[in-house]
């Protein structure tokens, strides 16, 4: 009974398993502990990525997914079923990571220039496939912030524009803003050490 009733639950979709996470009777217990578990599952890697990458610290990493998993629980009954848990996850998980840094240290406000273009994103492609991840992923570290978080995103993740900008609370032209320049910073970075072997 429990295997069948857990494979149903598997089956459902992010906002069903919102629903049923938020069922705080004595009945839906068990079904709620099954929905987060599935939910931990398709998402925990990308709220710990995430984390990562916004934070710099894997140790801190961890204890910021953890949470925002304990936020998701509590905001459970708030959630909004739009079929987009995703960028809401996103979101909650960008705000947790930045109040984890500023509890930490000072914390200056986002760069919000706008405007930007995609014009090298194939020199990039081509740099990326011939470092190795280790040299990425210590140019993607020197990068501001907001560029590391933006790019991350959309070239680990493969969120598109508006999915980052909506995650990250900021305007689509700040978010092509951030990735123009964090590809072009990556560019130089990957061609200098590129250029030292």
């Amino acid at each position: 009974m429990h295997r069948h009733r857990d494979s149903e639950i598997q089956a459902l979709g992010d906002d069903a398993l919102m629903k049923l996470l938020a069922d705080e009777s004595p009945e839906g217990l068990t079904t709620a502990k099954t929905a987060f578990r599935i939910l931990f599952e398709r998402h925990g890697g990308l709220v710990l990525g995430y984390c990562t990458r916004i934070v710099g610290d894997k140790a801190l990493a961890e204890d910021t997914a953890q949470d925002v998993w304990m936020k998701v629980i509590k905001s459970a009954k708030q959630y909004e079923a739009r079929a987009q848990l995703r960028p809401w996850l996103l979101t909650l998980t960008r705000n947790t990571s930045l109040n984890a840094l500023r509890d930490r240290r000072d914390w200056s406000e986002l760069d919000t220039e706008e405007a930007g273009d995609d014009s090298h994103a194939s020199t990039l492609k081509l740099l990326l496939d011939k470092s190795e991840s280790n040299q990425i992923r210590i140019a993607l570290q020197q990068l501001p912030a907001p560029q590391r978080t933006a790019l991350s995103l959309f070239l680990i993740e493969e969120l598109s524009y508006e999915e980052i900008a909506q995650a990250m609370a900021l305007k689509l032209s700040t978010i092509k803003t951030h990735i123009h320049r964090g590809r072009l910073a990556l560019i130089a970075t990957l061609s200098e050490s590129g250029g030292r072997k």
